[in-house]
Formats: C-alpha cells, sequence, structure tokens
C-alpha cells in the first residue's frame, strides 16, 4: 500500500509518495514567485502542479496502490473565503510584517502572562494568523461579514481536496486564537477582535479521516477513485514524526526556511521566565515544545538570491548552494570573528522581536564572501545552542539531535551544528521529513498502523551521524558569548 504526502511551503510546494517501509517512490515539487497578496490560485495550482509531476515518475502499479493522503503546511498564511470557496480579500501570507497597532491593542486588553497559559505562545506577533484576522476586521468590516469562512492554507487544501471546512490543532495552537488544553477557540478574545466563531474552521485532531477525495479533483490529478483524504499537521510536528522524534530527550531540529526545535512533553509547560512556546503534538494528549525563528535558510536564500544571481561558472550556477558551501569549507571555524545576527525577519523565540534586524559584526579586510556564508551558518547554530539551553533550564535534557529540512543537506552546516551544540547530530535518510511525516499520519490515519510508534519504527531511517569536535569549542564559546551580546546592545536601536 503506498500514501501520497503533500508539503506547503512559503513558496514550494512539494508532494511524495511513500509505501509502508518509509520508501518515497517518486518526488515533485513547484516553486511559484510569491507576491504581496496572492490570490488562491497560487497555493492551489502549484500543489496540483507538485502532485501531477510527482504522479508522472511514478509507475502505473505503485500509483494504483496509493490508499490515503496528508498534508505537512505552514501556517499563518490567511484565506478569506466566500460560501463558493472564492477570495473575498487576497490571501495574506504568513511573511507580511504588517498588524502591529493590531498586536498591541491585545496586548493591552489580554494580558500576556495569562494569555501565554492559553494559547501556549509567550507573547502575540504580527505574523500570526488572530492578529492578522483581527486587522482584517478593523479595516475591512463590510468585507469580513461577507467572508463564510477564514482558513489557513492546510485547511484551504483540504477544502478543495473534500469540499470540508476543517481546521487541525498543532496548525491553530500558533494563532493565538485557540486554547490548546480544551482544543478549542478562545472565545473571550474573538469576542473582543469582534470576530464570528463560525467564520473558521471546526477543529479535528491530526489523523481524522475526511472520507474520499472529490471524484473530480481525483479525475484532475490522475488520481484512482476512492483515495482517502487524512487530516494532516503543522510542518515542524510533520518533519518531527518524519525523523522519528516519538519519545522524549530528542530534539529534531528544521533547518529550513526558519529554524525550529522541537522536543516532546507529557503536558504543557508554562515556564513565564523561559517563554517556550507550547503546542499540541500529533498524537492526541501530547504535547510539545518548539523554538523557532524565521532565520538560517531564510537568511542564506536572501544571500544566494543578491549575491549569487550573476554567476557565470555555469556549473556553480546549477548548483549555487554546493558552491556556497565549498566557499564556507575554506574557511576556519569561528570565521574571523566575523558574527551574523540572522534576524532579517524579526526574531521569535526568545526574543519575540518583531523590530530585529539582521547584522554583520565585525567585518574587516581580511573577510571575503566565504567568511559571510560560514558565519550565517554559525549564527544558525548559535541559536539552537540558545534553545538548547533554554530547553535544559526547565529540565528537559537533551541526548540526541535529528537535524531534517534543506540545510541537512550540508555536511558543513551539520558539523557546524554538532561543533557548536557539543552534540552528536544525526540526519534522516529521507531529507523530506515533513514529507514522511505526513505519509506517516496518512497510513496511522487510515487504519495500516496501529499507532506512530508502529509507524516510526517501520518507516524511519537515519543518515549521517556528525560527532562534534573538542578542539573546536573554545572558539565557537567565545563567538557565542559574543552574539548575545550583540543582540542585547543593539535591541533598542533595531
Amino acid at each position: 500500500m503506498n500514501f501520497l504526502a503533500i508539503d506547503i511551503g512559503t513558496t514550494t510546494m512539494k508532494a511524495g509518495v511513500f509505501n509502508l517501509q518509509g520508501d518515497m517512490l517518486a518526488y515533485a515539487s513547484q516553486e511559484g514567485q510569491l507576491v504581496s497578496n496572492p490570490g488562491q490560485d497560487f497555493y492551489w495550482q502549484n500543489t496540483k502542479q507538485a502532485i501531477v509531476k510527482c504522479l508522472d515518475k511514478l509507475e502505473a502499479s505503485s500509483k494504483s496502490q496509493i490508499r490515503a493522503m496528508s498534508i505537512s503546511s505552514h501556517t499563518d498564511t490567511l484565506f478569506s473565503l466566500d460560501r463558493n470557496g472564492k477570495d473575498i480579500i487576497p490571501v495574506i501570507p504568513w511573511l507580511n510584517q504588517e498588524g502591529e497597532q493590531e498586536k498591541q491593542e491585545v496586548m493591552k486588553n489580554f494580558n500576556p502572562q495569562s494569555m501565554f497559559s492559553i494559547t501556549g505562545q509567550p507573547a502575540p506577533s504580527n505574523v500570526f494568523f488572530g492578529i492578522r484576522a483581527y486587522s482584517l476586521v478593523k479595516k475591512h468590516p463590510r468585507l469580513v461579514k461577507r467572508v463564510w469562512k477564514f482558513m489557513q492554507v492546510m485547511d484551504f487544501i483540504l477544502f478543495k481536496l473534500t469540499g470540508k471546512a476543517v481546521g487541525e490543532p498543532t496548525v491553530y495552537d500558533g494563532s493565538y486564537l485557540f486554547d490548546i488544553n480544551n482544543h478549542r477557540y478562545y472565545e473571550p478574545l474573538l469576542e473582543f477582535m469582534g470576530m464570528d466563531k463560525n467564520q473558521l474552521p471546526d477543529i479535528v485532531p491530526s489523523g481524522t479521516n475526511l472520507g474520499n477525495l472529490k471524484e473530480e479533483v481525483a479525475g484532475s490529478l490522475g488520481l484512482p477513485s476512492g483515495i482517502q483524504v487524512i487530516v494532516g499537521a503543522m510542518d515542524q510536528n510533520c518533519s518531527s514524526l518524519g525523523a522519528g522524534n516519538i519519545g522524549q530527550n530528542m530534539v529534531t531540529v528544521t533547518s529550513g526556511t526558519v529554524l525550529a526545535a522541537m522536543v516532546n512533553i507529557d503536558k504543557p509547560i508554562f515556564d513565564q521566565e523561559v517563554k517556550m512556546p507550547v503546542y499540541n503534538q500529533i498524537a492526541e494528549q501530547s504535547y510539545c515544545l518548539l523554538a523557532w525563528s524565521p532565520l538560517g535558510g531564510l537568511f542564506l536564500k536572501w544571500f544566494k538570491d543578491n549575491f549569487f544571481q550573476s554567476l557565470k561558472n555555469r556549473d556553480a550556477a546549477d548548483n549555487i548552494y554546493g558552491y556556497m558551501d565549498s566557499l564556507a569549507q575554506e574557511i576556519e571555524a569561528g570565521s574571523q570573528g566575523l558574527i551574523t545576527l540572522p534576524f532579517i525577519a524579526g526574531a521569535m523565540t526568545p526574543f519575540n522581536n518583531d523590530r530585529a534586524k539582521g547584522i554583520f559584526f565585525g567585518i574587516s579586510l581580511k573577510h571575503n564572501i566565504g567568511h559571510f556564508i560560514r558565519s550565517i551558518m554559525e549564527s544558525n547554530a548559535f541559536m539552537l545552542k540558545l534553545y538548547l539551553e533554554l530547553f535544559k533550564k526547565i529540565g528537559i535534557a537533551i541526548n540526541e539531535v535529528r537535524i531534517i529540512g534543506g540545510g541537512s543537506n550540508s555536511n558543513l552546516w551539520n558539523q557546524i551544528t554538532a561543533d557548536v551544540t557539543k552534540l552528536t547530530v544525526r540526519t534522516v535518510k529521507n531529507s523530506q521529513a515533513s514529507l514522511l511525516g505526513a505519509a506517516m499520519i496518512a497510513a496511522v490515519g487510515s487504519g495500516y498502523y496501529q499507532d506512530y510508534s508502529q509507524a516510526a519504527r517501520s518507516m524511519v531511517k537515519t543518515g549521517k551521524e556528525y560527532r562534534p569536535e573538542h578542539r573546536l569549542f573554545e572558539v565557537y564559546e567565545y563567538n557565542y558569548d559574543k552574539f548575545l551580546k550583540i543582540y542585547k546592545n543593539n535591541i533598542n536601536i533595531f
């Protein structure tokens, strides 16, 4: 039996087909050019294209064995749809930074410390789904009255696949509208915002079987009829599952558009000093801590797009990230004192500072472009080190790091992570962990595995191992301390 998985990224949609052993039988991606206010077709058409391209690579016999499908998705992208599923207001991507005034109003009327123990979020952010929706209520009251459903992107794709409007806890945990303890919307905040609960999707658990894929959609995609559609989860939860993180004392690190570190816990921990975001986990009645910030891969992609697009060397141009790796590989650990603050899209955990900015500190004549690339990688590792220290402070001991996402393809970056954190780092054989996690949800939700532990034993396989080099500890400790001081000393001028 095979399972179709979809991963909805910020600009890139991916699709993969997996068997019961976790082998990826086919894979494809479709990247689009994101504009400030895209229409829903950006997400639906690119998702369809990714699925079609993936299925074109699959043998007919394997395609006929697809029994279920599920979704991994980013969060906080806001859809405003009428009853026919058409846009009332253009889609607002999660990277949009508007909403500062609305955020301040919420914080003035709802104590962030109290809200932390309800929403699991230490403080609201401009990027949160709920803050964006409140902004629309204030700016476009007449249009908002015409909205049938506000949706996140996974809700929208599920709606296109099945005609049903549902949301899922891990996706809404970061919305600031959701009570993570009782798994329902927090009505006092909805009332303050002037939002109607009926304009939001019904919340159902990850793994819920929504029934069969609509026949007309199956036909347009070239899929057999009768495929079951299973509710998926937030991409970070899917990635963690796809890396085999189903117990405790393991941290799953996603090095993609954002840097995210996830650990599993038995019950919510609302530590008012550390302020670590709390989320539901995919398995019911389980939770996790998720430290994250939009940096790492996002910063490296910005650097690539702005400084490497004019490459004349064809081989390098065909593999720009590999070429960048080779330049950074020539630079010694510590980047000769060049330190990067990677906050080009603000900072989340633990700073919760939308105004934070990126900084290259300590530039001198001895530095070349390789120093900058390596310094960006090192800054990502410094943030992870900070996350691990915060986990330890609230009593969570980490003895294993599993790194996934696009950054995990870089041997250099993985080794830097091991050296900075002083922990052994392991990759997984299938670098598309979010897709594998979605496939595991499809397998469990459609009844082919009893639970996620059984699915992980059969479907997850580890990859390379990177051990820390003790000789580099001192230089990285020195730069890490300076990294924290640079942030602290610039807070007031961001």
